[in-house]
């Protein structure tokens, strides 16, 4: 009786959506209670699954979920067989009675009392099968509404990581420009200005001068950082003018174009950009590429892109968690991309990317 009691409190807990005590109470009462009352069992699994779901314990939802569909099928065969006998006894009875009377009314009856069992029994086997099917489609929803949770839990996890991302990126990017590159400009002006109006030595001007190389050097890199960063090329005139300044930028680096130039939204053409840009310096770092190819095809409902190298390749299916590469699947996903991956060691490296553009996006 304790198992029972339990379980009645955890069913309030659950009402009261309090399911962390819920479940702590689901599972005292599975220790308690008598595995012989399958009502009571039943009854159980059921607050142990509904308890487990709204705790995330997809693996334990699964396995009391499974109990009960197990015990449920227990209890209905033991119905089922009650049922059987009881048709039977009563048929029995009927027809000594009916001998007594008449044998042609108990032959008549007979006939139609086997008419109507056989009718009876196929209608409570359909209804067992009926029964059967819903619980398994129970079932499969049930699984499928936890791994689609799941897989939306972690989209929103990747998106708002992206989108963290950009809004830095673009911050830092104007920073430099806009602040730190109008500095190094004004100290430029300055020293120039100063040279002008100044008697210098042969040998400070040569100085001089190796500065100002400096300054300019230094101000060419804050450009290149800042157009890393955030390009304007992006913003401004799209993927393909701003993924040839980029593959230009590399000796090595060939980018090929096919199809229509219309603009992509704002996010969408970030993604894409942030994932052929992390491709590329990987080939360029750690695959020690001699020739890297980037092609994109653009069709008015998808978009494809390819990167191929030549370099040392690697084991696709090594790739751990925390790589550049697992990163990229997690942006491709985002957008609801998929990716494939061909690569072995010393055989250079291809990955293929496909985005259908009308399937509704992650936001």
């Amino acid at each position: 009786m304790k198992g029972e009691a339990l379980n009645l409190q955890a069913n309030y807990y659950l009402a009261t959506k309090n399911y962390n005590e819920a479940k702590e109470l689901a599972f005292k009462s599975a220790a308690l209670i008598d595995t012989t009352e399958k009502t009571n069992l039943s009854m159980l699994y059921e607050t142990l699954t509904e308890t487990c779901i709204q705790t995330n314990d997809r693996e334990n939802a699964l396995k009391f979920f499974r109990g009960y569909k197990d015990n449920y099928e227990k209890i209905t065969s033991e119905e089922w067989r009650g049922k059987v006998a009881e048709m039977e006894f009563k048929y029995q009875t009927e027809k000594k009675e009916m001998k007594i009377a008449s044998l042609q009314k108990l032959q008549k009856f007979g006939i139609s009392l086997t008419i109507l069992g056989g009718i009876s029994a196929l209608a409570f086997i359909g209804l067992l099968v009926y029964r059967h099917r819903n619980q398994k489609y129970i079932n499969e929803l049930a699984e499928q509404k936890i791994l689609k949770l799941e897989q939306e839990k972690q989209l929103l996890a990747t998106q708002a990581v992206l989108d963290g991302e950009t809004a830095e990126r673009t911050r830092l990017a104007r920073d430099l420009h806009d602040g730190l590159g109008g500095m190094l400009s004004a100290v430029k002006l300055n020293l120039f200005d100063m040279k002008q109006g100044a008697i210098i030595d042969t040998e400070d001007i040569s100085r001089f001068d190796k500065v100002m190389e400096l300054l300019d050097s230094s101000m060419q890199e804050l450009r290149r950082v800042a157009h890393n960063m955030m390009p304007e090329s992006l913003s401004r005139y799209g993927l393909k003018v701003s993924l040839e300044d980029f593959c230009n930028s590399f000796p090595h680096v060939k980018f090929h174009f096919y199809g229509n130039e219309n603009r992509l939204e704002p996010k969408m053409e970030m993604t894409i950009y942030r994932v052929i840009h992390e491709l590329v310096n990987n080939a360029v770092k750690h695959a020690r590429a001699e020739n890297i190819n980037v092609q994109m095809i653009r069709d008015t409902d998808r978009i494809s892109f390819i990167v191929q190298d030549d370099g040392i390749g690697f084991n696709p299916e090594k790739i751990s968690s925390g790589s550049g590469l697992q990163n990229i699947e997690n942006r491709i996903n985002s957008v609801g991309g998929t990716i494939n991956i061909l690569s072995s060691a010393g055989a250079g490296t291809e990955i293929t990317i496909d985005i259908d553009l009308n399937q509704p996006q992650n936001e």
